[in-house]
């Protein structure tokens, strides 16, 4: 069985698509629907956002860098002032690029169900 969303094969029991989340249809079992022709096409034709994948690895990687700047900012200065500003400094900044992170997986995941509802809305 294939994800109705995305093509993707579903694990065996699997409630949801591994890699878009979409829910499965027919009790966890998935549609018996084909694959896409090409996961090559679909990259080149941009029926497929990579984006949102990419954003997850960004969003680690963001997180290091400033979780290491704000130990940095908190044991450079060497006083008690400069350690609080540089914890409180980390913390926004962390919230800040989270924030920042899921508006952008938002604005993807409002584009892939505008192309479902299109999609679902086509005549045939």
């Amino acid at each position: 069985m294939f994800c109705s969303n995305c093509g993707t094969p579903f694990a065996e029991g699997s409630s949801t698509c591994t890699n878009c989340s979409s829910p499965a249809q027919n009790g966890g079992a998935g549609q018996n629907v084909t694959p896409p022709e090409s996961w090559f096409n679909s990259f080149l034709n941009f029926d497929m956002m990579i984006t949102p994948s990419i954003m997850k690895i960004i969003y680690i990687v963001g997180s290091v860098i400033i979780g290491l700047s704000t130990l940095f900012l908190m044991f450079a200065g060497g006083s008690v002032a400069t350690f609080f500003l540089g914890l409180i400094a980390g913390a926004f900044m962390l919230v800040f690029f989270r924030v920042t992170c899921e508006l952008l997986i938002l604005y993807f995941k409002m584009n892939d169900n505008m192309a479902q509802v299109k999609k679902n809305t086509d005549p045939k």
